[in-house]
């Protein structure tokens, strides 16, 4: 296979963990894409030691099977070799980075804070302070009328939490009923194992909770009902624990591996909402406070629910019916008995119950509108965005309220959070910070034809005063019904400057266009979301606005699958590629039942026991797909630990 990769010029940075700043991704991104154009024929390779495997009936040679084993000799040698090439390639650009960094420092605020929500007696919200690296949270209780230093309390604080780490991320936490205590969730490798401590707020001591390796997922329903999710290969249990005798029992396992299991408290407070969910299908349970469970919907292929409580009764979102969900509403009392609100065309992507009624986030071809539907029975529109704005219901904790909080955001935008009124349908703009100054850009949807005759949505950014031949930063995602956020990128903007033009390409398989957009790309359509891309790829290429000489295209995780597919089949179209901790290898995933995610991987790209989507995976799969032809340069960063893409994948890729 060296032969094959003698004109890959590679950039691998190894990684510790999955932390990576903006600033040195986007300094990186950058350089790479000069470098790429500067063909460098010495790089690192790995030694073939072929090894005979068989999968499945399938018999071949893997000359770097070898380079699964993160101890062997071999491995840590060839790892070794690659982040010196990394280290000397990004070396040579030193001045570049110093620049971009500068640039990038200017748009970075020196403190920020969000806006505070109430939950109960507190009102509760996060702050940066100027030096630091990870937020505050901080409460003060209702009456209070200021916001002084003395009238808030630190609820966390998370720099003090990550101290002595050389990685950390903050879960999940959880107050007590009563505001004394704070459950939190923390993860101190990167690997997504997370612990559970619980601290009384006023004085920092800490209860001896023994829960380790958990989910991020608690919620605190009861003085002495805390429940948390310990997860394993061969399913879930939901543990409810009081915290203060450390007593703890299962109450709901999940014998199935697939599903993921998240919990949260319903707004009024009086029930832990208990979701368990797949690719596939969704079954969520209502606990109420004596631990008496109540059955929404079982679980059947192709329901996805979600669902909402409020004044004795239960709001829910569901495909049931209508691929592109409505809304029912039922009593807790008649759970059976279902009545449905007439809703307007397009997907709802979201929505929210008040005392007063209930708001619907609805998207039709990229064009987003909030609804309001009172408690009478009418219905208004709020408010309705253009096709290159979207937004996304914020945090609304207060049933009580008549404020609906939103973000709204856009490739163009810096985020915005709003509220309006939903008695006098009062407009505000919710602005705590210093307004962030960003550069004029020129932003458009356009939409282009497959090669089947769908039409595929893409989104534009460029800078103002270049019109042709521009350079163009390609993204793409394209799996488990995820939408790529159109939001505001700060690492895209010293490529904007240096007169690129950056599109996102929605193909088939991701969630932009509701769930039927999602299956026209999933298991044994999968070819349809990356034949998506390489047409996308070619539109470009046919534009006058791009220079075809210089497009580069970008993957993460499982949207490197779409960008490494197409490089194996046109690599010709490519100037560079980046992909970033990307899924490469999916036989060899999918076939490893150790790994906690194969269940639920299988639903959305086959499993490889069975013949027919063994025969398909096979024939897109990039390891599988190497090629003896030239390819353009790569940058690929790697993760270690990283508990949903082996850093093996990326290894054996490689040489």
């Amino acid at each position: 296979m060296n032969e094959i990769l003698t004109n890959l010029a590679l950039i691998a940075q190894l990684i510790d963990v999955k932390q990576a700043l903006s600033i040195f991704y986007c300094a990186a991104l950058i350089i790479f894409l000069v470098a790429c154009t500067q063909p460098n024929d010495v790089v690192p390779s790995a030694p073939e030691r072929p090894a005979a495997l068989d999968r499945f009936g399938q018999s071949r040679i893997d000359e770097f099977n070898y380079l699964e084993d993160i101890n062997d000799i071999d491995t840590q040698n060839y790892l070794a070799s690659e982040q010196i090439f990394s280290q000397e390639s990004f070396d040579i650009w030193l001045p570049l980075r110093r620049e971009i960094s500068k640039e990038l420092n200017q748009f970075l605020p020196a403190a920020k804070r969000d806006n505070s929500v109430q939950l109960g007696s507190y009102y509760y919200w996060r702050e940066v302070v100027s030096g630091a690296q990870y937020p505050i949270f901080f409460r003060r209780a209702v009456e209070r009328e200021t916001i002084g230093a003395a009238s808030k309390q630190i609820v966390l604080d998370v720099n003090e939490l990550a101290d002595g780490h050389s990685y950390y991320a903050l879960g999940d936490f959880s107050v007590s009923p009563d505001g004394r205590w704070v459950a939190f969730t923390e993860d101190t490798t990167g690997a997504e194992h997370f612990n559970l401590r619980v601290r009384e707020i006023s004085t920092g001591r800490e209860l001896s909770v023994p829960t380790t390796l958990v989910d991020a997922s608690l919620a605190w329903l009861a003085h002495n009902s805390l429940y948390y999710v310990v997860n394993s290969l061969d399913g879930s249990n939901v543990m409810r624990l009081n915290p203060f005798s450390a007593e703890s029992y299962s109450v709901y396992r999940e014998d199935d591996p697939s599903f993921n299991v998240d919990l949260r408290l319903s707004r009024d407070g009086n029930f832990l909402v208990l979701t368990a969910r797949n690719p596939v299908s969704t079954e969520i349970l209502l606990v109420d406070k004596a631990g008496i469970q109540k059955m929404i919907s079982p679980r059947r292929i192709g329901h996805h629910y979600q669902v909402r409580v409020a004044e004795g009764h239960v709001y829910i979102l569901s495909n049931l019916r209508q691929p592109d969900f409505e809304v029912a509403r039922f009593d807790l009392k008649l759970p059976d008995q279902w009545s449905y609100f007439e809703t307007p065309p397009g997907t709802i992507k979201d929505f929210e119950v008040f005392a007063d009624g209930l708001v619907l986030l609805i998207e039709e071809r990229f064009e987003f509108s909030l609804f309001f539907y009172r408690a009478s029975g009418e219905a208004s529109l709020l408010l309705k965005t253009p096709p290159i704005e979207s937004i996304r219901l914020s945090s609304n904790p207060n049933l009580y309220s008549n404020l609906v909080r939103f973000v709204r955001y856009g490739p163009h935008l810096s985020d915005q959070t709003e509220e309006i009124d939903l008695i006098t349908g009062e407009l505000r703009v919710l602005e705590l910070n210093p307004k962030r100054k960003i550069p004029s850009r020129i932003a458009r949807l356009e939409w282009y034809e497959a090669r089947d005759g769908t039409q595929i949505p893409m989104t534009w950014l460029q800078a103002p005063d270049r019109k042709t031949k521009m350079p163009v930063l390609v993204t793409v995602y394209g799996a488990y019904g995820i939408s790529q956020t159109q939001s505001y990128q700060l690492e895209l903007q010293p490529l904007l400057d240096r007169d690129f033009a950056v599109a996102n390409l929605y193909v088939r398989g991701g969630g932009e266009l509701g769930p039927r957009w999602h299956e026209a790309g999933r298991l044994q359509l999968k070819m349809n979301g990356i034949n998506d891309f390489i047409d996308g790829v070619d539109y470009l290429a046919a534009s006058e606005a791009i220079d075809p000489r210089k497009i580069f295209v970008r993957g993460v995780s499982a949207g490197a699958v779409i960008v490494a597919a197409a490089l194996n089949r046109r690599p010709e179209l490519f100037a560079g590629v980046i992909l970033r901790y990307p899924f490469l290898d999916l036989v060899g995933t999918l076939a490893d039942q150790s790994a906690s995610l194969t269940p639920a991987d299988i639903l959305e790209w086959g499993n490889p026991s069975d013949d027919a989507d063994l025969k398909y995976l096979l024939s897109y799969s990039p390891y599988e797909q190497i090629k003896s032809q030239k390819y353009p340069s790569v940058m690929l960063t790697v993760a270690k630990p990283d508990s949903r893409v082996s850093m093996a994948e990326s290894l054996k890729w490689l040489p």
